[in-house]
């Protein structure tokens, strides 16, 4: 009878060997010790069992890998050597870009009803799912660095490399435009890119920002920045003329770029944003409520 982990395994790769050791027919340097019921994943780094499988490479929860594995009634044998705090923080692996996207290609719901993206937005983000979680590759100069991992319920953000670092979204955008809108988070850029209008974010959310970042815009002639309309001053302090502010006044709190395009679908939602940009956009020093922050 196979393990808890080889069945996990199983799922997305094929395991081959009758022996002791079974390795996936995909990545060679992942190899299965049947006997001990551990994996090795060589290329990553990566040594476990069936929690690691869990926690590492399909982004379950810590409550939510032991619920499985005390259900499978499969020993957790969570030794010293697969702790947290011993293990190697792995190197971000690019290949895992088309593992998670192959395997979103029947797990489609969450970007289609809660995120608005057509097919073609998905593919063109190679937005994924690891079987928990849903997750957006981020890239820096063409090299990927991290997925954003999201959940719709409950609600839940994170990163898959915790140690990764904080990042720019979308920035290879910057060298095809002169304008541009900055939003709160990757979400939102790929739902402007999705309508044409350029768009990049910080993959951190609307508490960071990188001034580094900023030579990037040097030679773009319009900033906007359409961050969440209970966020936008956190945005907007530090660009003083070089970009105007949109922060969806007539909306409830919270109302952001993917709700305000959701709501217009209908009725050509790229023009009526751009419109807006155009009339009601103001400079920081402009916005009476922030004046005396």
């Amino acid at each position: 009878m196979q393990s808890l982990l080889e069945r996990l395994i199983s799922q997305d790769y094929t395991l081959s060997g009758n022996s002791r050791y079974a390795r996936s027919v995909e990545h060679n340097s992942l190899v299965v010790d049947r006997k001990k019921r551990i994996f090795f994943w060589n290329s990553k780094d990566l040594v476990g069992n069936a929690y690691t499988w869990l926690t590492q490479i399909l982004g379950y929860e810590d409550s939510d890998a032991r619920r499985l594995i005390e259900d499978e009634k499969e020993d957790l044998f969570l030794s010293e050597d697969f702790s947290d705090k011993d293990e190697v923080v792995p190197v971000p692996y690019p290949v895992l870009v088309d593992t998670f996207f192959e395997k979103g290609k029947n797990h489609r719901k969450y970007w289609y009803e809660d995120r608005g993206y057509t097919d073609k937005t998905i593919d063109n983000f190679k937005l994924g799912y690891t079987g928990f979680w849903y997750t957006i590759p981020i890239y820096v100069e063409g090299r990927f660095v991290n997925f954003q991992l999201r959940r719709a319920n409950p609600k839940r953000i994170k990163y898959w490399y915790r140690d990764g670092g904080k990042h720019p979204f979308n920035f290879s955008a910057l060298k095809l435009t002169d304008w541009v809108v900055l939003t709160e988070g990757p979400v939102d850029a790929i739902m402007l890119r999705q309508y044409d209008i350029p768009a990049v974010s910080q993959a951190t959310g609307a508490g960071y920002w990188n001034t580094a970042w900023n030579k990037y815009f040097a030679h773009l002639k319009s900033i906007w920045i359409a961050y969440d309309n209970d966020m936008a001053g956190k945005a907007s302090e530090s660009w003083g003329m070089r970009a105007k502010i949109y922060t969806f006044d007539d909306y409830p709190d919270g109302f952001d770029v993917t709700d305000f395009f959701k709501k217009y679908k209908d009725d050509n939602p790229r023009e009526i944003f751009l419109a807006k940009l155009e009339t009601e956009s103001k400079y920081y020093f402009e916005m009476e409520e922030w004046c005396d922050l």
